[in-house]
């Protein structure tokens, strides 16, 4: 019985040394003399919004992780789902002009057109305010 300390936390954990060498086996993770050897890594440098940033390092620190554990699993995501493992939508301009071929003027001002139709509407009262579903059932 061997005990392993995760990196994450302040636990120590108890693995018999079969169920190591299954793992090891499983996860393809070199072994030097029945010890893990460090993996192989890469530094990854990005530009990021700085409020982002230290939002981000903030709610990661809560829970644990540093920023590059999160990028690490993000790869290893990306990698398991052959792609980004969230919903990646393009903006309205993209979607128009793919769609409908409109251009970005011609998308804003369909906007505009709009917004002014729903004003209109809500001042003619057309159009009432509601705050809950029960208001929609009236």
């Amino acid at each position: 019985m061997s005990f392993w300390r995760h990196p994450l936390a302040d636990t120590v954990i108890s693995i018999s040394a079969a169920r190591v060498r299954l793992a090891m086996d499983r996860l393809d993770i070199v072994t030097q003399n029945d010890t893990f050897a460090p993996m192989s890594t890469t530094i990854i440098r990005a530009r990021v919004d700085s409020k982002h940033a230290k939002n981000a390092r903030e709610i990661l620190s809560s829970i644990g992780l540093k920023t590059s554990d999160a990028v690490s699993m993000l790869m290893a995501q990306i990698v398991a789902h052959r792609g980004i493992p969230f919903a990646v939508q393009e903006d309205g301009y993209a979607y128009a002009m793919r769609e409908y071929g409109a251009t970005p003027e011609e998308v804003d001002t369909a906007y505009e057109r709009m917004n002014h139709g729903i004003e209109k509407d809500r001042k003619a009262g057309k159009l009432r305010k509601f705050t809950s579903i029960a208001d929609l059932r009236e």
